[in-house]
């Protein structure tokens, strides 16, 4: 990455207010020491409303940031000053690296996931007409979506074709390797898949391979659970836009502390360097919890 600090490649992306930004190894009591984003937008996206603009790192620490309402995504240099647009889309809400310089993008709109390279040239599309909402890229190629309102998680092989399907469509439940609303999800450093399951206040955790290992959190800890980001030392950060707070797993699936926030957070994305990005909702109102 280039010498820029963190917070001046965010403050040339211009992402106005959309987000906090922290490294959540340091804490002030129980809480995350924040840096709020700039509103300034050197980049030049000014015709773009401020506060949507989400953001996601690849390994080499190039930054591409996409628009849900406006349909489009972009690449930024490591100098976070070039930039340029890799595709229009519609209705972009998650962006995924996967190998090698390969993009994966969540297209809401047109409800599949769509693998392009980062020049922009598209190689296929994946879960067409599944409700997919997220998706997460393991180190041999394999592709994972889940689909929220389906109720289900299911692989893709490099080639495209399907692999596993964990859940079943259309069938919420609460069982093992049962989802009620499979929000996002997240690989560790050993491949296995942590999925958010929102509806039953849950992570539940697979092997690569599909195989059901545990869960851990609950109706207890989690209200709403939205984003999660595993670690290398595999402790888990999951967000809770209910409780406006991140919570902080251990490997062993324990509570380790709660870092509240001023925001409800939507979602959380790792820098290279390791610090969170927890993407809020800035017009929302949290609960008392006095």
């Amino acid at each position: 990455m280039s010498a820029l600090s963190r917070r001046a490649l965010l403050h040339a992306v211009g992402l106005t207010g959309a987000g906090i930004a922290f490294n959540p190894k340091v804490f002030a009591g129980t809480h995350a020491q924040t840096s709020s984003l700039p509103t300034e937008n050197p980049v030049g996206h000014g015709q773009l409303e401020t506060g949507e603009n989400h953001l996601a790192w690849d390994l080499d620490g190039v930054v591409y940031e996409f628009h849900p309402t406006h349909h489009a995504v972009t690449r930024h240099g490591n100098d976070a000053r070039q930039w340029h647009s890799v595709g229009d889309f519609r209705h972009p809400i998650a962006l995924v690296p996967g190998e090698s310089t390969h993009l994966y993008i969540v297209e809401q709109g047109n409800d599949r996931v769509t693998q392009i390279r980062s020049d922009g040239s598209r190689v296929r599309t994946l879960g067409e007409g599944t409700g997919v909402r997220s998706a997460a890229v393991g180190l041999d190629g394999t592709v994972w979506t889940a689909s929220t309102s389906k109720h289900f998680v299911r692989s893709y092989r490099r080639d495209g074709s399907v692999g596993v399907t964990l859940g079943t469509p259309l069938q919420p439940g609460n069982g093992r390797a049962e989802f009620n609303g499979p929000r996002s999800m997240a690989l560790d450093p050993s491949g296995c898949l942590h999925v958010v399951d929102r509806g039953n206040a849950r992570v539940q955790v697979f092997h690569p391979r599909g195989r059901w290992l545990r869960s851990y959190g609950s109706a207890e800890t989690l209200r709403s659970p939205s984003g999660i980001v595993v670690g290398g030392d595999h402790t888990a950060y999951v967000s809770d836009s209910m409780q406006g707070a991140i919570l902080v797993f251990g490997s062993d699936g324990s509570l380790r502390r709660r870092i509240p926030l001023t925001e409800a957070p939507l979602g959380l994305t790792r820098t290279p360097r390791g610090s969170l990005y927890a993407r809020v909702h800035r017009t929302s109102s949290l609960p008392n919890r006095t």
